[in-house]
């Protein structure tokens, strides 16, 4: 095993970054990074890659443990990869394209496509609450009378350790009833504004190329 340069550590990172697009485990990353150095990596070496792509990860170390870590750190990884992509001269990161590598890519991309089935199913669900949202604010926003004032509002849900209070927006119909004011609830959405439909949703949220996948 030879001492990593400073160029093969960038490129080791690159390698790496594919590993966890992927989710290959500790010995399968190894066997993969060392077939592509041409030489075999020590565990040293790829741990303190590891460890100093983690340093970089400030939204894991702003929130370790959280339900937001795993997709933050998606965002980290485009980011680090654009990060080496573009600090670097060495042609071997500078053609590296993991898609061109027909014997990685059929041998992992069912653990690579899980991930993207899984997100196109959390969009649906996604579509689907919000259009039901955006009904519910269409049915309130009928029933109340011609001439009502709309308002915005944001409230407190009244939880002494919320730190997202106030929370909203939310809109609120307000009307004088017999010199009584009165106020309905209307919903998440301003219903003064047209409402959004399923397809264009999911056209922003899910590539087409995904759903002809499922």
């Amino acid at each position: 095993m030879v001492k990593l340069t400073e160029a093969d550590k960038k490129y080791v990172k690159l390698l790496i970054l594919d590993c966890e697009t992927f989710h290959l485990n500790k010995k399968e990353s190894l066997a993969y990074i060392s077939k592509k150095l041409n030489t075999k990596i020590s565990k040293t070496s790829y741990y303190n890659c590891k460890s100093e792509m983690a340093d970089n990860d400030l939204i894991a170390n702003v929130f370790p443990d959280s339900k937001w870590e795993k997709k933050f750190s998606m965002l980290h990884n485009i980011g680090e990869r654009n990060r080496i992509l573009n600090s670097s001269s060495d042609v071997r990161i500078k053609s590296h394209n993991v898609w061109n590598d027909p014997e990685f890519v059929s041998k992992y991309s069912d653990r690579f496509f899980a991930d993207s089935y899984a997100l196109v199913e959390q969009t649906n669900h996604m579509v689907a609450r919000i259009n039901s949202q955006r009904d519910l604010t269409s049915r309130n926003y009928k029933s109340i009378p011609s001439g009502a004032t709309i308002r915005e509002e944001h409230v407190k849900c009244g939880k002494p350790d919320c730190n997202r209070c106030k929370h909203g927006p939310y809109y609120y119909a307000y009307w004088k009833e017999n010199g009584k004011l009165k106020k309905i609830y209307i919903g998440r959405y301003d219903p003064r504004k047209e409402t959004w439909k399923e397809n264009d949703l999911e056209t922003i949220f899910i590539p087409s190329h995904l759903k002809t996948q499922k």
